[in-house]
């Protein structure tokens, strides 16, 4: 009687024992080694990130010298359409702030970009280089814009 006891227990730790073990190894298959980081980000950020390569080089010609800037406000997105024949583009007005020495300047500008909607090479999307952009207007130290963006924050 003895002998079917302990042999019951035996086999009772015995598969505990192995189902932590593959549970363990479940585990260890599930969480993947490299961590990940995900982030969330708006529909403005996701445009911001698109054009801030432009505007980088935007700043750096205004400035003649590589500055230190950020967005402040994105004041319109629109999409024009010409109605004759089959062109679009969007264009984007923002604010910037400069770090200029010791103080910050605002700068407005508005940049025109392709849509590239009627664009009929199936190939267009390999390469987003290839979507040209304009700069239509740059104010430099625009001091009221600022005022005015913040007002509602």
């Amino acid at each position: 009687m003895m002998n079917k006891t302990t042999l019951i227990v035996s086999v009772m730790v015995l598969i505990a024992v192995t189902s932590l073990n593959i549970l363990k190894g479940e585990a260890e298959i599930q969480y993947p080694k490299k961590e990940q980081m995900i982030h969330y980000y708006s529909t403005e950020e996701l445009l911001l990130s698109f054009i801030r390569p432009k505007v980088e080089e935007i700043v750096q010609e205004k400035y003649g010298t590589r500055m230190p800037w950020n967005f402040v406000k994105v004041n319109e997105v629109k999409g024009i359409a010409l109605v004759k024949e089959p062109k679009d583009w969007f264009e984007v007005k923002a604010v910037i702030a400069v770090e200029e020495k010791s103080k910050t300047t605002y700068d407005a500008l508005t940049i025109k970009f392709d849509e590239h909607h009627y664009n009929y090479d199936k190939n267009f999307m390999k390469n987003l280089r290839d979507i040209s952009f304009e700069l239509l207007e740059y104010k430099k130290d625009v001091k009221d814009i600022h005022e005015k963006t913040m007002e509602g924050h």
